[in-house]
C-alpha cells in the first residue's frame, strides 16, 4: 500500500471512526478496539500497527 493513501483507504474503511493526526498517525475507535497506525519519522515506511482490544 501506499502510504499517501493511507487516510483515505482507513476513511473507506472505519468511516467516522478515523481520528487522523497528521502527518504521522492514524486513529480507529470502535466498541470493541482501537486501531493506531504510525509512520516512521521520515514517513517512508509503516513504523507500527498495533490493535488493541479490551480484556474481557
Amino acid at each position: 500500500m501506499d502510504i499517501n493513501n493511507m487516510t483515505s483507504y482507513l476513511q473507506a474503511r472505519f468511516g467516522d471512526q478515523l481520528q487522523v493526526n497528521p502527518p504521522d498517525a492514524w486513529q480507529v475507535e470502535t466498541d470493541e478496539f482501537r486501531l493506531l497506525v504510525l509512520l516512521s519519522a521520515d514517513q517512508s515506511w509503516l513504523r507500527l500497527l498495533a490493535p488493541l482490544v479490551p480484556v474481557q
